[in-house]
């Protein structure tokens, strides 16, 4: 899977190596990321590429030498299968990442096929079918649990769970509904387009529903329009969900909303980030590193003939999302969550 540098300087890729990049003439390993990185999901980019920038700085005395191919895959299938064929086949990949579950589950039978460890930020289980494929985790049905305490705390009861018709959000809302459903009151359980703007029809289903709260899980730009129709139509029912205000994209209309999340980012990690140019939202550029630095660990310490080891070897990292274990279904979970809210359009940890 690794391969010598001057092998790869010899071959015709997008990546051309450069010696002044590579003065020790370490063996190279390439790592593709598969993003969404234009139109509404341009920020997303600019937080990976900062995050990339990162992990360079932190790989300087690795015994490999780490290139990283940045690929705008966005959503789609057909253009997601088109790319991880140019990765494995062209660009000639040792392993390839991102978060968008779509992608993940075109990517994980070619990777599995051309034995390339994959790990993915998705809810989708396809993302880690096979030997080779894993998912950073977060703890889905503890957040959901932690909602309920909460909305329970304020003597409250009755939920309306809307969601974004996508595979992210329909596999997060089926892990976390039978919670809802055991400890509230589902009032309303209703999905919406993945690019809906216009959202009349289920405002009024809402209004009618009266819930005491609104458990909202979607993706912007729609998750940004759904909350500003709302207040537009001058329903002040709360707004709650996993990991909701990190989707969103315009804080400074979020005042006094809460979530539950995975982790704060460590302080050292953000202050790096800015220090790069990054603005408060870190747009998972925090997720990316801590895959990015998981694959590193992994063909660091381990071989990728022996996966097991591998992916043991890979959660053996500092994250900056904190503490990573490997569960029984071979996938690398983010133990912890955290209630946090927005104050003056920033997001600050919301102790209980």
């Amino acid at each position: 899977m690794k391969k010598l540098f001057a092998i790869l300087c010899m071959a015709l890729s997008l990546v051309a190596c450069d010696k002044n990049d590579n003065p020790q003439n370490k063996p190279v390993v390439q790592i593709g990321v598969m993003l969404p990185l234009s139109g509404d999901f341009a920020a997303y980019g600019d937080a990976t590429k900062k995050a990339i920038e990162l992990v360079k700085e932190d790989t300087k005395d690795t015994k490999n030498y780490y290139k990283f191919i940045l690929e705008d895959s966005g959503t789609d299938t057909a253009k997601a299968s088109t790319i991880i064929r140019k990765l494995v086949f062209t660009d000639k990949i040792d392993a390839v990442t991102g978060y968008i579950s779509t992608t993940s589950m075109v990517v994980a039978p070619i990777a599995q096929e051309n034995k390339i460890p994959s790990i993915w930020y998705v809810t989708a289980p396809e993302a880690s079918t096979g030997e080779y494929n894993f998912r950073l985790l977060a703890n889905f049905t503890g957040g959901a649990k932690m909602i309920v305490d909460k909305i329970k705390a304020e003597k409250k009861n009755k939920v309306a769970v809307v969601y974004q018709n996508v595979p992210a959000m329909n596999y997060l809302v089926q892990d976390q509904l039978p919670v809802y459903k055991q400890n509230l009151k589902v009032v309303l359980n209703e999905s919406f387009l993945p690019d809906e703007k216009n959202f009349f029809a289920l405002l009024q289903k809402i209004k009618k529903a009266n819930p005491d709260y609104i458990i909202l899980e979607g993706m912007p730009p729609s998750a940004d329009i759904f909350v500003k129709q709302l207040r537009e139509n001058n329903i002040n029912i709360p707004v709650t969900g996993y990991q909701t205000i990190g989707m969103m994209n315009n804080h400074n209309s979020l005042d006094g909303m809460w979530d539950v999340d995975t982790p704060v980012a460590s302080s050292e990690f953000t202050a790096r980030f800015k220090k790069l140019g990054g603005t408060d939202n870190l747009y998972y550029s925090d997720y990316v590193y801590t895959m990015l630095m998981a694959l590193v660990n992994g063909f660091e310490n381990a071989n990728t003939d022996n996966m097991d080891e591998f992916i043991n070897a890979a959660t053996n990292i500092k994250s900056p999302i904190g503490e990573l274990k490997v569960n029984a279904n071979k996938d690398v979970v983010i133990t912890n969550n955290i209630y946090q809210h927005i104050v003056n359009g920033k997001k600050e940890k919301l102790e209980k």
